[in-house]
């Protein structure tokens, strides 16, 4: 009389057997998807045979990949030769982890030690480092390297010889350069009380102007000399 082996078996489309249905070395047969699986000794099911000529929507899980399944947040990677596992990605995709991020994966072409990198509202852009005492500035948004002008330090522009000074208060402005000591006025208007003291001798380049209510004080002991320009 013949024998007849009917291994477990499942007509239902894409149902894969677990440990809980198969014991080591028992096979199961699928024979909607015409596959035959088993257990192995550490506990994963695998397919031992298929007759399956194409790769069916959703057909391809941990099962047919013949890998054991990772943790949350691993990546499939291959050792090279043809052999899978789940691995845990830091700094190189997924998820970055804090501070994993450096030069060697940042690289926008030509990068020389100096250079900035800025958004453009698409990409992210190289700038090129400027030279000894530019500055960066920004023009419609783009930003540059250029020398320090009246722009830069946001003051109205004086008059000539006038010199840069500041109030103490972070307000820059132009000034006419006017002093008392070895006096040398180097303006045409005198704009500030001006007092000479003893032992002081000023010389000026005239016409001088005295701006109205100014006054200028020489007292005795000190000179105040105008030669013609």
């Amino acid at each position: 009389m013949a024998i007849v082996l009917k291994p477990k078996k499942s007509e239902t489309a894409l149902s894969v057997p677990t440990t809980s249905d198969l014991a080591v070395g028992e096979i199961c047969i699928n024979v909607a998807d015409q596959k035959i699986y088993t257990r192995k000794s550490d506990d994963s099911i695998v397919v031992v045979a298929s007759t399956t000529t194409g790769v069916g929507t959703n057909s391809i899980g941990i099962t047919e990949l013949n890998v054991s399944e990772g943790t949350n947040g691993q990546v499939l990677s291959t050792n090279g030769s043809g052999t899978l596992s789940f691995i845990t990605v830091s700094g190189g995709g997924g998820t970055l982890t804090a501070n994993s991020v450096n030069g060697t994966h940042i690289a926008l072409g030509s990068d020389v030690a100096g250079d900035v990198m800025y958004y453009d509202g698409t990409d992210y852009i190289r700038l090129g480092k400027g030279s000894d005492g530019e500055v960066l500035t920004l023009t419609s948004g783009v930003p540059s390297w250029g020398a320090v002008s009246i722009e830069e330090l946001d003051v109205t522009d004086g008059t000539e010889n006038q010199v840069l000074v500041t109030d103490g208060s972070g307000s820059l402005s132009f000034a006419t350069l006017e002093t008392t000591t070895g006096i040398t006025f180097s303006s045409l208007a005198i704009s500030q009380d001006t007092t000479f003291n003893a032992g002081d001798d000023g010389n000026s380049i005239g016409p001088i102007t005295i701006n109205s209510g100014i006054t200028v004080t020489v007292i005795v002991g000190s000179t105040w000399t105008i030669s013609d320009n």
